[in-house]
């Protein structure tokens, strides 16, 4: 429906000019009737789609000169969202009993709040309830044992799923080494004695290594040492002797002894 409010406003004019009152009423009258029937065309009539102009030069002009609001950083990730557990890695990577043992736990990514840990060891399938932190002390295990810890994330208060890491083997340790004088030594003989353990009381050979003194024996089951003197002079020698366990797990150790007459 089209209202052509020019030709309303001409009958007005005539109705003026005409000088009748009765003339300008009903010109009023036509007029509120077109008026109430436009509103309910437009209240009635069915919605059409909006289509985007395309924007004319002068604005794009003006965006161009616009300066871009800051933009706020993302809030940090808390609980359970926050980067969670990648791996867990072990310090000495290959250890026996003799050793303690860390931790380091590494994330998928860098979290924005502080995080701290709970750590549960694991021997064997078994938790060691007396143990906490990120250390293992030396002596808790044995070779052969499996080893692993489950971490727990607690961050903003909350924990994240706990991770286990992978299973290491416990590795025979290396056996000690020492040594003491028999007895007194004569102007052509020496007689030492090299002492080896095994940590896990298994057996030990003895051997010198390279470069091994002239005249000089071993046993390598008890480590007795016998030297036979090639020179009276006294003096100071320089030995390096090893330890070997039933695993091929050595020792070595460089010794100091005075011979000759006394």
């Amino acid at each position: 429906m089209t209202v052509r409010v020019r030709s309303f406003l001409s009958m007005m004019c005539r109705a003026r000019n005409a000088g009748g009152q009765a003339a300008i009423k009903v010109a009023f009258g036509v007029l509120l009737v077109a008026a109430s029937a436009l509103a309910l065309y437009v209240m009635t009539s069915p919605k059409k789609d909006v289509i985007a102009e395309k924007p004319d030069a002068a604005f794009l002009e003006a965006m161009r000169g616009a300066k871009p609001e800051s933009v706020s950083p993302l809030p940090p990730l808390s609980g359970t969202e926050a980067p969670l557990v990648k791996s867990v890695v072990f310090t000495p990577a290959r250890f026996s009993s003799l050793d303690a043992v860390q931790a380091e736990v590494r994330l998928t990514g860098a979290p924005g709040v502080p995080v701290s840990y709970e750590y549960e060891w694991i021997v064997n399938g078994t938790p060691l309830r007396d143990v906490s932190g990120n250390s293992l002390p030396a002596g808790r295990v044995r070779k052969n044992d499996r080893v692993s810890v489950v971490v727990t994330p607690i961050i903003g208060g909350s924990k994240a799923t706990p991770f286990q890491s992978m299973s290491v083997t416990v590795q025979s340790a290396p056996p000690s080494l020492d040594m003491k004088v028999l007895t007194p030594q004569t102007e052509k003989t020496a007689e030492l004695q090299l002492v080896g353990a095994d940590p896990e009381g298994g057996s030990v050979t003895y051997a010198f290594e390279s470069p091994v003194p002239a005249g000089v024996s071993i046993d390598k089951n008890t480590g007795k040492v016998l030297w036979n003197l090639p020179s009276q002079e006294k003096r100071v020698i320089h030995f390096s002797a090893s330890a070997t366990n039933a695993d091929g797990v050595k020792t070595v150790r460089t010794f100091e002894v005075t011979v000759g007459p006394r």
